[in-house]
């Protein structure tokens, strides 16, 4: 018998089974380890097999330098753990599993994405994989960056838009290197972030990410934005940074004063202005943290979830020039009942929708 006819057949089996109403066959469950799915339950993928993938999910559980006090960091890999004090927060390194654990409310399961507000089924228009995390271990991020770059590059060249789970917000340097070494494109950068993160030393860590770009070539001071500046944790040096470099402020009182429409207008023709290649990455503390308490570094009259996906929506666009994204800085340890995580996971989503509204077009 031919392989034509034996595949019919159990075609016809499926399509007989099905309706029946019970159950057809089991299936293996999309986890990457005991307890973790993929986000949103999509597939698993490996490096070697990205090219049918619109958009791939990878995790950095990186986290460098932690804030000790007003003065002070402790070095990588000395903090004590999460709860230990007020003032020091760290356990970003967590929140990959934790993002990928609440993204089971948003299962491609439940309706292949259907968004009723936007009028589209995501899932129709993209496929997403979920390449699961880096293997970081105790690496400096001099060494890191040695390899992940590349890593993100390999995504890239695949014709897919890496998404990705930090880690602290030093994640976007070595997703921002693979991309630009992949591409040659000049990023324009949307940073939601309460912080203006424009240190110069120390060399690597949350702070000084988007000195490194500019260093590197990868991106013109011009072309990076700051959605979201507020409150007193912002130094004298970030802000004359910010003054000199001429990189474009937009505070919290602007979204208040404007309205988060016309400042997210703003926010992505800035950062295109010159260049066709957008790069967005989010703080968690741009949230208020009555929205989001699960925060490193928390500072109260941030925005809203509400007006997050809004200004996702309009700085995004079809999302066709959209190259890469990520979420930093999420603390599951200050969450409660995963509700910090979803509304992580739910940025995913809407950066998703974004893709799918450009491949729809």
């Amino acid at each position: 018998m031919r392989n034509d006819q034996i595949e019919a057949m159990f075609d016809r089996a499926t399509v007989i089974a099905e309706r029946s109403g019970k159950r057809v066959e089991r299936r293996a469950e999309a986890l990457l380890r005991p307890g973790v799915p993929t986000f949103a339950e999509v597939d698993r993928v490996r490096l070697d097999g990205l090219r049918e993938y619109d958009a791939v999910f990878y995790g950095i559980p990186f986290e460098g330098f932690v804030v000790k006090d007003p003065r002070n960091f402790y070095p990588q890999g000395t903090a004590p753990a999460p709860g230990h004090d007020v003032y020091s927060r760290p356990g970003a390194y967590e929140a990959p599993t934790a993002i990928r654990q609440a993204s089971l409310f948003y299962s491609i399961d439940h309706s292949n994405w259907l968004l009723p507000e936007r009028g589209l089924v995501v899932g129709d228009h993209l496929r997403a994989g979920d390449l699961g995390d880096a293997p970081i271990g105790e690496q400096t991020p001099e060494e890191i960056l040695e390899w992940l770059p590349g890593h993100i590059g390999e995504i890239t060249r695949a014709g897919a838009v890496p998404l990705i789970f930090g880690g602290d917000h030093s994640v976007s340097l070595p997703t921002i290197a693979g991309i630009f070494a992949a591409t040659g494109k000049k990023l324009g950068v949307v940073t939601y972030d309460a912080h203006y993160d424009l240190s110069w030393y120390p060399r690597y860590w949350a702070g000084s990410q988007w000195a490194r770009a500019m260093e590197m070539g990868a991106l013109e001071p011009a072309n990076l934005v700051h959605l979201g500046i507020r409150g007193v944790r912002n130094s004298h040096f970030w802000h004359a940074a910010a003054a000199e470099l001429g990189t474009t402020v937009l505070t919290i009182d602007d979204i208040e004063r404007r309205g988060v429409e016309e400042v997210s207008v703003e926010a992505r023709e800035r950062a295109l202005s010159g260049c066709d290649a957008l790069y967005v990455s989010i703080d968690v503390d741009v949230f208020d943290p009555a929205a989001l308490p699960a925060q490193k570094y928390p500072e109260v009259g941030g925005l809203t979830a509400r007006e997050m996906l809004r200004s996702l929506r309009t700085v995004l666009g079809d999302g066709r020039e959209l190259v890469g994204f990520d979420f930093s800085c999420l603390g599951p340890a200050y969450d409660h009942q995963y509700h910090g995580a979803a509304v992580a996971g739910r940025c995913y989503i809407e950066v998703l929708a974004a893709l799918a509204a450009g491949r729809k077009g």
